[in-house]
């Protein structure tokens, strides 16, 4: 399965669902460029891409991933 983790933080959920789950691929989003580089500094699994993004505006077309995630950062996207 390919998964979409969106407002992923530094990561924390991120890489702990690539430890519990056998994925293919993980793409992991979030607004802050702060907390992509520190996700991206602690990243060592090659199926986990992280990058800066807008969860109101996602960079990805219809129907790319198998399952979407976006554990504890609703309470942070404007209406």
């Amino acid at each position: 399965e390919t998964i979409l983790d969106v407002g992923c933080g530094t990561g924390s959920l991120t890489f702990e669902l690539a430890k519990s789950a056998d994925l293919a691929e993980i793409q992991a989003i979030d607004f802050s460029s702060v907390f992509v580089a520190a996700a991206k500094e602690k990243n060592t699994d090659p199926r986990v891409t992280i990058n800066q993004a807008d969860a109101t505006a996602l960079p990805f077309a219809d129907n790319a991933f198998d399952r979407a995630l976006a554990l504890l950062v609703l309470h942070f996207v404007p209406e």
